[in-house]
């Protein structure tokens, strides 16, 4: 009885080669299905290596608040791979091809690209913002009526540095449609987050 050949171990060059390219414009597709066939990459180290990945973005835009999104890019689109990789996996498992699995994930794909230019337009709006009120300090609107998430709402009122973008994102980017915006400063208010930081530390 003939033994199967065994699986080979991607090495940590190819690993760290395709980690790079997620910080370049190469079309999510061909990433995720070479992601798709590395299965033996444990993510804990193809983590490792995309958070390593350089990005060549942060180096060409000018505000703060645009610099720290496109910083960030790298590990949100390492985030969406990472997923997507899970999904083509299970597609193939079910018995699809690579090419089918790659369609259904299609969108997936086009959900991420859109929230990527929705951080990047609200990194904009919010460093247009800091120059018109001269701060780096700005506060969060919401608009508040039935159709405002709970994030946004909680939001609404409290202030936000440009320079260390809160943990929920930036206003305009924390969903599809979020129709937050950043004003000037609110005299005495919280920063957002602070609240959840010191349930966090009571508890």
């Amino acid at each position: 009885m003939t033994q199967p050949a065994p699986q080979q171990q991607p090495s940590q060059q190819q690993v760290a080669a395709l980690a790079t390219m997620l910080a370049s414009t190469m079309p999510l597709a061909g990433l995720v299905a070479g992601f798709a066939t590395l299965a033996t990459v444990t993510k804990p180290v193809a983590r490792r290596l995309i958070e390593q990945a350089p990005s060549r973005l942060a180096r060409t835009v000018a505000g703060p608040a645009e610099r720290a999104v496109r910083a960030a890019e790298p590990a949100y689109r390492a985030a969406y791979l990472l997923a997507a990789a899970d999904r083509v996996k299970a597609s193939m498992a079910a018995g699809k091809t690579l090419e089918e699995a790659l369609a259904a994930e299609q969108r997936f794909t086009v959900a991420h690209l859109a929230a990527q230019d929705n951080r990047a337009r609200a990194a904009q709006t919010v460093d247009r913002a800091a120059v018109t009120h001269r701060s780096g300090l700005l506060g969060w609107k919401a608009v508040m009526d039935g159709r405002t998430s709970a994030e946004c709402a909680e939001t609404d009122g409290k202030n936000f540095s440009i320079f260390d973008p809160p943990a929920i994102g930036l206003p305009g980017s924390v969903h599809p449609r979020c129709r937050c915006r950043p004003v000037a400063a609110f005299a005495g208010a919280r920063m957002v987050g602070e609240q959840v930081q010191r349930k966090v530390a009571v508890a």
